[in-house]
């Protein structure tokens, strides 16, 4: 489960990040997830759980927001969300393109006190 590694990583940003604003206190995290990523938010959601136990982010709030893949048409420029296994443009029909969402994991937004 490296679902537990990549929490690890979110929440030691987010300490960084709250003492940085002299918080002592973390309400919400709020993460970007790309469908692409890898990663299953219900593992993440465990992890959360798990890691936050006797820390500053003890009963936060964690939101989970899925980004789903975008591609760009190597062709036309288009940018589209491809409908089937094999991505053709929706506005040329060349297949393919540049991936530029969908693989990100983001920590978007923390609310802190």
């Amino acid at each position: 489960m490296h679902e537990l590694g990549i929490m690890d990583s979110i929440l030691r940003t987010a300490f960084e990040r709250s003492e940085e604003a002299g918080a002592s206190r973390i309400h919400r995290i709020t993460l970007t997830i790309g469908s692409l990523s890898g990663v299953a938010p219900e593992a993440l959601e465990f992890a959360f759980g798990a890691l936050t136990v006797d820390t500053a982010a003890e009963g936060a709030t964690l939101d989970i927001r899925r980004n789903d893949v975008r591609i760009t048409c190597a062709v036309c420029g288009a940018e589209y969300v491809p409908e089937a296994p094999v991505a053709c443009c929706t506005v040329c029909g060349s297949p393919g393109g540049a991936i530029t969402t969908g693989r990100e994991i983001e920590l978007t937004s923390l609310e802190v006190s």
